[in-house]
């Protein structure tokens, strides 16, 4: 997919990855990075937007791929809708607290879906909480919950509800790319990142 590279003028690469982009493509990209630039040590770590962008500020990483809903800087490289997700087959339920399922922490989905239901004024109760991609939809596949993904997350099992018109429309999120490194390994990551197109899930 990309050229493989010589030499490298920087001996290692931090990168912080939010979560909900640390499954899919991302795992083979970085295989290929290692195979091009096999004397580079890339450390990654995953985190939250708003602790790997202080972190990143801080001078503790050289990119970070983050989640946004409004970014203040960095480069956008993808967007997706925000939808509620349920078991396929359900309707929005009825239940009073709705039932949720999130990621832990300052997720942005997670802060979505319950602002969401405050300003239609629909109690909620997180019933499943993890980091885990896999575990969140394996816990909405089975109806325990329903919870707020980008579009592209949803797989089968899975069904994008219809909220009632009381609950204000989810907004967009991006996927963002900050690098602060100009050495030749940095750079050759920086524009696979972008031309793989990430996308949350």
């Amino acid at each position: 997919m990309f050229a493989l590279a010589k030499n490298s003028l920087a001996a290692e690469i931090r990168l912080g990855v939010s979560h909900s982009l640390s499954e899919g493509v991302l795992p083979e990209l970085l295989a290929q990075f290692s195979r091009a630039y096999p004397h580079v040590n890339l450390v990654v770590e995953t985190g939250y937007g708003n602790e790997l962008i202080q972190h990143y500020d801080s001078g503790d990483y050289d990119l970070i791929l983050t989640l946004e809903r409004e970014p203040l800087a960095g480069k956008v490289i993808g967007t997706a809708a925000m939808v509620w997700i349920g078991k396929a087959g359900s309707e929005w339920s009825g239940l009073h607290p709705l039932r949720l399922a999130g990621y832990q922490g300052a997720c942005e989905f997670r802060q979505a879906a319950t602002h969401a239901l405050d300003q239609a004024g629909i109690p909620w109760q997180i019933v499943y909480s993890t980091n885990s991609l896999a575990a969140l939809m394996a816990a909405v596949r089975a109806g325990l919950a329903v919870t707020v993904r980008a579009d592209c997350a949803v797989s089968a099992g899975l069904a994008i509800l219809a909220p009632p018109p009381s609950v204000p429309e989810l907004p967009t999120i991006s996927v963002v790319l900050r690098n602060r490194t100009l050495s030749e390994a940095s750079e050759w990551l920086a524009k696979a990142l972008q031309k793989t197109g990430l996308q949350a899930a």
